[in-house]
């Protein structure tokens, strides 16, 4: 009977330390049952806005365009790098040149798809690098608080109050990056400010009755961050990724114009205006086109962001 008696109380103390277990478990399941409303409901929000989709639609038109560099070069039969100086300054709807060619006799079709995948390429890299860091510093310092926080926000003001561009072209004057290393280095002066929003926002999750629970079921403070409060954070880090895609494609294509980006003969929106400056007025399709690619593209990806905002707002109704 004592034996019996003994077998019971254990049976109950067991059952006493998984009920906090259980309890995270089922608060994990409900979590992701609301974050998959959460994702449909802002995609019906986002497709009722015919000015976001709009500009989701010339978005991925561009990256298409991007994509399709190589298939591009090889329909006309010619390369970026690759030019005849018989046919330079030919204007657009030549034949065998849609865009006309520029002051070296290179298709300026070939080179703007190029350009293309080179700029969005360092600006996507940019901010995906860029959140990264903010997302492990953010988080880092907002959930455990105290010396770490204190570190990290003087950090975080510091490169704050830098100018980054005078900065980048103070670097690029000693160091002449490839396309990745600007991406990197632009990464590197611009995460600061999406930090201080990824702290804000776990300042304000971790006091949260799941958090507590999943703390009390044993859970470290690693598989906190990434299991329960980095996946609230994402709706803010999309909103904050389509939103400084924009400056980072600017940021890119002015240090190219300058010369301190990516260098020739790698084409890039930036520096294909930077060659045609010279010779704007025998040939100024060789600075429209460029320039119109960077507007079109700034102006789609900034109206997807704004979608995306307001898509993901929670004080909106559906």
């Amino acid at each position: 009977m004592a034996q019996r008696s003994g077998t019971l109380a254990g049976a109950e103390q067991t059952t006493g330390a998984s009920r906090p277990r259980l309890a995270a478990e089922r608060l994990d399941r409900l979590q992701a049952r609301a974050t998959v409303g959460l994702w449909r409901r802002a995609w019906r929000r986002l497709r009722r806005n015919r000015v976001a989709m709009a500009g989701l639609v010339v978005t991925v038109a561009v990256v298409l365009f991007a994509l399709a560099a190589g298939l591009i070069a090889r329909l006309v039969g010619q390369q970026y790098w690759e030019g005849q100086l018989r046919d330079q300054f030919l204007p657009p709807f030549s034949p065998g040149h849609l865009l006309g060619t520029d002051a070296n006799g290179r298709d300026v079709l070939v080179r703007s798809a190029y350009g293309a995948r080179i700029s969005l390429a360092v600006a996507v890299l940019a901010s995906i690098t860029t959140l990264a860091i903010a997302s492990v510093v953010g988080s880092a310092s907002g959930y455990f608080g105290g010396l770490v926080d204190a570190l990290a926000m003087r950090v975080v003001d510091v490169l704050l109050s830098i100018p980054g561009l005078p900065l980048l072209i103070l670097v690029f004057t000693v160091y002449r990056p490839g396309p990745y290393g600007l991406a990197l280095f632009i990464a590197l002066l611009g995460w600061a400010g999406a930090a201080r929003l990824v702290r804000g926002e776990i300042l304000s999750l971790r006091t949260r009755d799941y958090i507590e629970a999943a703390r009390v079921s044993g859970a470290t403070s690693s598989r906190i961050i990434a299991k329960h409060l980095l996946p609230n954070v994402v709706p803010l880090l999309l909103v904050s990724l389509s939103l400084s895609l924009p400056g980072l494609i600017l940021t890119e294509a002015a240090l190219s114009y300058l010369g301190f980006g990516v260098q020739v003969p790698i084409p890039s929106w930036g520096n294909m205006l930077e060659n045609a400056r010279d010779y704007f007025a025998r040939s100024w399709p060789n600075v429209f086109i460029p320039g119109f690619f960077i507007f079109l593209t700034v102006l789609a990806i900034s109206l997807v962001g704004n979608g995306v905002r307001d898509a993901l707002d929670p004080r909106l109704n559906d």
